[in-house]
């Protein structure tokens, strides 16, 4: 068992300052809560603005949108009406692989703001089990 007390230069018990050591601790352990608490926050909110803000890259009309300037573009460049139609059709298939693309990097977005949803919600439920288990004692 260790002495909750001890003697000063005047012979004196006095009580050794631990309510400070405990207050500087919680402190401490409340100052890292917070820091996970913002990097989680902060996580959530960026993947969730990537996920569902339309962007470039999400947006199928901004995509395709660039190619059908391309084809305006340079449709009067082209002479022969073959060359026409093959020069539509490549662009046609590059609109395809963009669209494909861009629900591809929708999905990876959802699927990484549940992923991150998840870890901060399970943060949650532990600090309040936490809490809950010293109120306890």
């Amino acid at each position: 068992m260790e002495d909750k007390t001890f003697k000063n230069d005047l012979n004196e018990e006095v009580e050794k300052p631990k309510a400070k050591n405990k207050i500087l601790s919680n402190f401490r352990n409340f100052r890292i809560w917070l820091t996970v608490l913002a990097v989680y926050m902060s996580l959530f909110m960026y993947i969730g603005y990537i996920a569902f803000w339309p962007m470039s890259f999400n947006d199928p009309r901004e995509t395709v949108k660039k190619y059908y300037e391309i084809i305006n573009d340079h449709n009067n460049e082209i002479a022969s009406d073959l060359d026409k139609e093959h020069f539509r059709s490549i662009i046609t298939d590059l609109v395809k692989e963009s669209e494909s693309e861009a629900d591809d990097m929708q999905q990876l977005a959802s699927q990484s703001f549940n992923i991150v949803l998840g870890a901060f919600l399970a943060f949650l439920s532990a600090t309040v089990t936490t809490i809950f288990q010293i109120n306890r004692e």
